[in-house]
């Protein structure tokens, strides 16, 4: 019988058997505003073996695009575009982010902030004050942010998830700063 490891960090990747994940998600998760889904949704693609080691934590060289899919859909992430050779694009709490993966495996998740005439120098203040991602400015004057999770030493299937979610905080925030008027900081 397959074990099924819960990927959410506040599972603490406990087994649960199929009998356990009947919550159904909500109207507001289903509509992909960022809400992580039910368990069954979840776990979706990360069944494995009892006698391997869990997909959730197992060690990877590289994560495949279905397995990016499985991950962005089982936290609640609506898709937009899936294209072969192109970045993943997706929706996270209104946001249009691009997540890009690399051929040595790395990723980066991107997001760009239209129409927000941002000078350098407030770039250069957050960049001076935040750790694990960076902004810049585009060459159409955009304000940009992203960050990289690098797969030197292997990745997990959590370690992703733990990337993706914080990314769409981090990049909330950032668009919130970017609202401040410069007097408010």
């Amino acid at each position: 019988m397959p074990v099924i490891i819960c990927a959410q960090p506040h599972h603490s990747g406990q087994a649960v058997s199929p009998a356990d994940l009947t919550e159904a998600p909500t109207e507001r998760q289903k509509a992909g505003d960022g809400q992580k889904n039910s368990a069954n949704e979840l776990n979706q693609g990360l069944t494995v073996d009892s006698e391997e080691q869990p997909t959730a934590t197992r060690l990877l060289d590289r994560i495949s695009q279905q397995q990016l899919l499985a991950v962005l859909r089982s936290q609640g992430y609506q898709i937009i575009k899936v294209d072969p050779g192109r970045p993943l694009v997706f929706r996270a709490s209104g946001r249009i982010i691009w997540l890009y993966q690399y051929s040595d495996g790395d990723l980066q998740l991107l997001t760009v902030y239209k129409g927000m005439d941002t000078p350098l120098q407030r770039i250069n203040t957050w960049n001076r004050k935040h750790r694990l991602g960076r902004a810049w400015i585009d060459s159409d004057s955009n304000p940009v942010y992203s960050a990289d999770l690098l797969s030197d030493g292997g990745l997990t299937l959590q370690k992703v998830i733990i990337f993706i979610n914080l990314f769409s905080r981090q990049s909330a925030s950032f668009e919130a700063w970017l609202g401040q008027k410069e007097s408010d900081k």
